[in-house]
C-alpha cells in the first residue's frame, strides 16, 4: 500500500480503505476476477487482451473505479501494458486537478493524451519504471 502523498493527511477510514483494497488486490478474489476478465475479453473480442494505449502485452488490469471493488464490472477495468499503468498512476498522484475529475474520467483523459502525444506524455509524466521481465 503506498503511503499518502506529501503534504496530505489520511483519515482513519481512509487507511482502512486502503487497507481493504490491498487485501482484495492480493487475494484469491481478485485472482478469479482476473482470470473471468480475460475469459469475458476474450469472448467479446476474440483477442488476447492488449495495451489500450500502445497495443503491447502482456498487460496489467487498471481499475476505472474502486466503488465496486470486489463485485466490478468488465467495463470498470481496463488493460494496460506496466508502463503505461504506472504513468497513469504516477499523473494520478502528482496532478490534483485530475483527482477531482474522478477515476474514470482521469484514466479516459490520460490514455487519450497518450495516444495522441506519447512524447509529451513522457516529458510531462516521466517515463514510468523499467519493465522487468
Amino acid at each position: 500500500m503506498r503511503p499518502p502523498r506529501p503534504g496530505s493527511a489520511w483519515t482513519s477510514s481512509r487507511w482502512a480503505r486502503r487497507g481493504w483494497y490491498a487485501d482484495y488486490m492480493n487475494s484469491p478474489a481478485w485472482v478469479v476476477r482476473k482470470r473471468r476478465w480475460f475469459r469475458e475479453h476474450w469472448a467479446r473480442t476474440h483477442q488476447p487482451a492488449a495495451c489500450i494505449v500502445c497495443g503491447g502485452r502482456p498487460v496489467e488490469l487498471h481499475h476505472m473505479d474502486y466503488g465496486r471493488l470486489g463485485n466490478e464490472k468488465h467495463e470498470e477495468i481496463t488493460a494496460l501494458c506496466r508502463s503505461h499503468h504506472a504513468r497513469i498512476h504516477a499523473a494520478w498522484d502528482a496532478t490534483p486537478h485530475l483527482r477531482r475529475l474522478g477515476r474514470r474520467a482521469a484514466t479516459v483523459i490520460l490514455v487519450q493524451a497518450m495516444r495522441r502525444d506519447p512524447k509529451r506524455c513522457q516529458d510531462e509524466f516521466g517515463p514510468g519504471p523499467p519493465v522487468r521481465e
